[in-house]
């Protein structure tokens, strides 16, 4: 993120504006070697189709990881236990396609903000329960196998998701002189949260730890709590993920499908329908 940021910045300087990842990308590829600048015009668009790509496999994964969540505690609680994960997922849409057609930053900031406050209860009750009760007594791999590496890096890479919003943050923020500070800031939160958990569940619950750390906790109040917490701050998270394809995608659409002359019901009308067309892809 540092270097993506670092060179966003020396590329704007040169360019002598505000540049998003394509434009980056073009600028960088064009002021670059001779044998790669004719790729500076085509990489403009394989930035963007592969953030498009990125942050929908985010939301993806974010839709799934709240309905298992949610299937989790509604069978621990014996409540709703009829209903599975795809149908809980589909009862989402009723609440996630309205809060995606929220279309500034501004008004999306309040929404993640209360989600980081949701995670950081969450982290907190989960440290408290790595902290009591014994350690795994299972035997502990210190290195994995080679073929699970890609695995790690994957995640990894999953927990720094943010990095597809980063530019466009900046870019929308009246102070850019205090970007490096809360970039660098947020990370390092960011990377201390993730070794935490990582170091904090594979000692409390050894080699059966499972993909999400949430579905190794037993059941009971504090961890349907849990559960329900960051069930409902991934949830949150959702649309900030999906605000980075929809400002690449909206303009174009809009001038394809709509007349230069349309009416402002028109135009609201057509954006609702993409946000919410998009929302169901996921």
């Amino acid at each position: 993120m540092q270097i993506n940021y670092q060179d966003s910045e020396n590329q704007a300087f040169e360019e002598n504006s505000s540049l998003d990842y394509a434009g980056t990308a073009y600028a960088a590829f064009l002021h670059g070697p001779k044998c790669l600048q004719r790729l500076a015009f085509p990489m403009r668009y394989i930035v963007n189709a592969l953030l498009i790509l990125t942050q929908f496999g985010f939301c993806c994964v974010y839709l799934l990881f709240v309905g298992q969540s949610l299937r989790e505690v509604f069978l621990n609680t014996k409540f709703l236990t009829s209903l599975n994960t795809t149908a809980i997922m589909a009862l989402e849409l009723l609440v996630m396609i309205p809060l995606n057609f929220i279309p500034d930053l501004d008004t999306l900031t309040v929404v993640s903000t209360t989600a980081v406050c949701l995670q950081s209860v969450g982290l907190l009750m989960m440290f408290v329960d790595f902290c009591s009760g014994p350690l795994s007594d299972s035997y502990i791999l210190y290195l994995a196998p080679a073929w699970k590496w890609p695995l790690f890096f994957g995640t990894a890479m999953f927990s720094f998701e943010g990095i597809g919003v980063i530019l466009p943050l900046e870019m929308e923020m009246k102070n850019k002189r205090n970007f490096p500070r809360i970039l660098y800031g947020g990370m390092t939160i960011v990377t201390c949260m993730y070794l935490l958990i990582g170091i904090g569940g594979y000692l409390k619950y050894g080699a059966d730890v499972k993909p999400s750390i949430t579905f190794n906790l037993p059941a009971g109040c504090t961890s349907e709590l849990i559960r329900s917490l960051f069930a409902l701050a991934i949830f949150l998270s959702y649309p900030l993920q999906m605000y980075v394809p929809l400002s690449f995608v909206m303009p174009y659409l809009k001038g394809i499908f709509l007349p230069e002359r349309r009416n402002r019901w028109v135009e609201r009308a057509a954006d609702w329908l993409i946000r919410a067309t998009f929302v169901l892809i996921t």
